[in-house]
């Protein structure tokens, strides 16, 4: 009697244990798989022919290979041209620019069309029902293929109105500006830049992914290591405008800029984070110091109680450090025309604790509702980041 009990309790232990295992198991399953999902790229995938599209809502969006800025360029779109969206991941937006091509681009330089557009005079219409419900995006005005990318390689490039060399001068262009090629004739091409287009004679444009470099000159900026560092993301915000605008989104932009034309001009090009992603004041000086960045630059904008206080600001904390926030904040201040508040000594972790050539500049006061308005502007978003070029041109050609 007593061996039987025994072997019950003993039945009824392993059963216990079992289960327990079972349950175990099936928690370790459960652990496996959310760590899973919160790895994987959550996106939102299009059908194909859904008809979904976006416009450009800015003068020029690069088109890159992949959803990072450490993907190529592959092409460039214009403010106006609809795009097929493919899917969505994260801030970005993978597009199809022509029929077997697809592209990224950030999503707040597009904007979301919501419905199938309509044909227009240079879409034929389709007569027959059942085919127009198949062919999907070939009935949307969708614009059939990107411009090709170019690169100056002059000091100055005049654009002209036609392909002649008497012809009007409708603009200029520096060494390094990025262009959309879009026609050739003879010796000139038909480019398109921050909304101006016209032409430019082909030999001082380098093509397929070549970079610029200053005929008869050194180029100040090849191979010099820059990094950008756009203030706050993720959970920290940075400053609120008067009128809503988030700091943190809006120095992601100026670095976005700012990157495509260091990149162009031949500089390796660093970004402390390239997405809304929180960093910590550390991990931003260390990603100076690990690439030995020849420059950091963080940017920020200013806020203030006052909602008058209006301008730019520069700071470095080391001597050392000085020149080059000078150079950046002369520039700057050049390009944009906003009020200067000089050049200052600032205590800022990024530049006190940086053994680098590192500067902090505030590139105006989103508390002020009409600086506000400016610093949004796809204008002043080129111009800073121009200015901001131009410093570190005029900084490495006196300190080289």
């Amino acid at each position: 009697m007593i061996f039987r009990i025994f072997c019950v309790k003993m039945n009824m232990d392993i059963l216990i244990r079992e289960e327990t295992m079972k349950k175990k198991s099936c928690l370790f399953l459960v652990i496996v798989i959310l760590i899973c999902q919160a790895f994987l790229p959550h996106g939102k995938a299009y059908a194909a022919g859904s008809g979904e599209t976006v416009t450009i809502g800015t003068d020029v969006v690069n088109i890159r290979s992949g959803p990072d800025l450490s993907y190529p360029l592959t092409a460039i779109a214009k403010r106006g041209e609809k795009y097929e969206i493919v899917q969505e991941q994260g801030d970005w937006i993978e597009i199809r620019f022509a029929v077997s091509k697809t592209g990224w681009l950030v999503k707040w330089l597009v904007v979301k069309d919501n419905e199938q557009a309509q044909p227009t005079a240079a879409t034929p219409k389709n007569t027959q029902n059942s085919q127009s419900s198949s062919q999907g995006p070939q009935n949307t005005q969708v614009k059939p293929a990107a411009a090709v990318i170019g690169y100056v390689n002059a000091d100055t490039l005049n654009i002209r109105l036609e392909p002649s060399a008497t012809s009007t001068v409708v603009g200029k262009l520096g060494i390094g500006t990025m262009v959309s090629i879009y026609h050739s004739q003879n010796n000139w091409l038909e480019i398109g830049y921050a909304g101006l287009r016209g032409w430019v004679i082909s030999e001082f444009i380098n093509r397929d992914g070549q970079t610029a470099t200053k005929a008869g000159s050194e180029n100040y900026l090849q191979n010099k290591t820059i990094v950008i560092d756009p203030g706050h993301g993720g959970g920290d915000n940075g400053t609120t405008g008067a009128n809503g605008t988030l700091e943190k989104k809006l120095t992601l932009k100026t670095a976005y800029l700012l990157y495509d034309k260091l990149k162009a001009a031949g500089a390796n090009v660093f970004l402390t984070r390239n997405s809304d992603t929180y960093l910590s004041l550390s991990s931003r000086v260390m990603m100076g110091q690990v690439n030995q960045a020849d420059a950091f630059i963080s940017l920020h904008y200013d806020s203030n109680l006052d909602p008058t206080l209006r301008g730019t600001t520069g700071y470095y904390y080391h001597a050392y450090q000085k020149a080059l926030a000078v150079a950046l904040f002369n520039a700057t201040v050049e390009k944009t025309k906003l009020f200067n508040r000089g050049v200052r000594f600032g205590d800022y972790h990024v530049i006190r604790e940086n053994s680098q050539n590192a500067v902090l500049i505030e590139l105006g006061y989103l508390s002020n509702p009409e600086e506000e308005a400016i610093l949004n502007s796809n204008t002043y978003q080129a111009n800073a980041a121009t200015g901001l070029y131009n410093g570190l041109v005029q900084y490495f050609k006196e300190h080289n």
